[in-house]
């Protein structure tokens, strides 16, 4: 019997003061109640053709019953491709997991409804706001990778707009430019300083706006800015569209960077850490699945198709001309680097009471599924 997906499709991301506010006040995660559409849920298209689980691995257990619903956020992007394949190949059901998708813009206003326990699950950029959030009592999991930039994952980075393409050839051209980034207050701040620094110039030394990732390409087109460390797929599409030329990626200015994370809620954590197992699992099969196309050439073309249906691309072979976005397959997170990071919004004024990271970070969920799928075989 097939099982229900939701899709909630909420109004604008509020501002960040009116989403901390809104995690003691009741509502839809967005504060928009917008109602949910549904359809039914994809089922099992058959076994993820990833390494066979080691010889030491528990029986897989049966599904849950009766089955949990999970409220996820996701965003457009490339880096929610785990989640999506997943998804479609009936993994959650599998588990006894009914998803429900509450689509966002960008990870900041996840927070509150995360907190409120809105949502289950979530994920992004982290953010001072987050590490704020969970000072001020909402305890929110850092939980696994969403996305780094080991060398070689250019997946986030400069696009120069075309027209100045032969004025900004380096770091040091970046002087004086106008940058779009998606989030202020995220690891998005954090690589652009890093992109500066490298042309021995600091943020003072450019203006930098913010502008969602999908409106980027109209203010390249528009002009309205010079640069936009961009994201995929959209990186893709505007160099591919003409309207501007890659100079960096953030896996040279800011190699390794743990710039994005899965995160749990308080509640899901506290009153059903059995489905956040079960939901690790899931995923983790998904991203498996999405390395085994894009790094192997396992059912590249399947599991391709499988993703446009949920991110803003319909041309497939850009897939081959997008700078690859490295999900790790066992879950892993950059700690340190998560650290590093904090310290920099500490350093910035940005969050005036750091949390305990070793408080914050849970890998148990990700060495659960781990445990259970065997490690991941490159």
């Amino acid at each position: 019997m097939a099982a229900v997906i939701s899709v909630v499709r909420p109004l604008l991301p509020l501002l960040g003061a009116v989403l901390v506010a809104a995690c003691a006040s009741p509502g839809s995660p967005t504060g928009g109640g917008a109602a949910a559409t549904r359809a039914p849920a994809t089922q099992p298209a058959g076994p993820s053709p990833t390494a066979a689980p080691a010889a030491s691995a528990p029986e897989k257990p049966s599904p849950l019953s009766p089955p949990v619903t999970v409220r996820i956020g996701v965003l457009p992007n490339v880096s929610d491709s785990g989640t999506y394949i997943a998804l479609e190949r009936g993994y959650f059901l599998e588990e006894g997991i009914n998803l429900e998708l509450v689509p966002f813009d960008s990870a900041g206003p996840q927070v509150a409804p995360l907190g409120a326990g809105q949502l289950d699950v979530g994920g992004g950029s982290a953010s001072a706001g987050l590490y704020n959030a969970i000072a001020r009592d909402v305890p929110l999991k850092i939980v696994a990778d969403r996305g780094s930039m080991p060398p070689g994952a250019n997946w986030i980075g400069l696009v120069v707009r075309r027209d100045l393409a032969d004025q900004i050839r380096d770091y040091p051209d970046l002087r004086g430019r106008r940058i779009a980034i998606n989030q202020f207050g995220t690891t998005n701040d954090i690589a652009i300083e890093a992109a500066l620094k490298r042309g021995g110039l600091t943020m003072q030394d450019a203006e930098l706006v913010q502008i969602p990732y999908s409106d980027m390409n109209a203010a390249l087109a528009n002009r309205s800015v010079d640069v936009a460390q961009h994201n995929e797929p959209f990186k893709a599409i505007a160099i591919e569209q003409g309207l501007g030329v890659f100079l960096h990626g953030v896996d040279e200015y800011y190699p390794n960077m743990q710039f994005s994370v899965v995160l749990f809620g308080p509640q899901f954590v506290r009153n059903n850490p059995e489905a956040g197992r079960r939901w690790m699992v899931a995923f983790l099969r998904g991203v498996r699945d999405y390395n085994d196309a894009l790094r192997k050439g396992i059912r590249k073309q399947e599991t391709i198709e499988l993703i446009m249906k949920h991110v803003p691309l319909r041309d497939a072979s850009l897939f081959d001309k997008m700078g690859f976005t490295a999900l790790n397959p066992d879950g892993k997170l950059n700690v340190q680097g998560l650290k590093d990071d904090l310290q920099w919004f500490v350093d910035h004024g940005m969050t005036q009471q750091p949390p305990d990271m070793n408080q914050v970070i849970d890998t148990s969920f990700a060495e659960y599924a781990v445990q259970r799928l065997g490690p991941y075989q490159y």
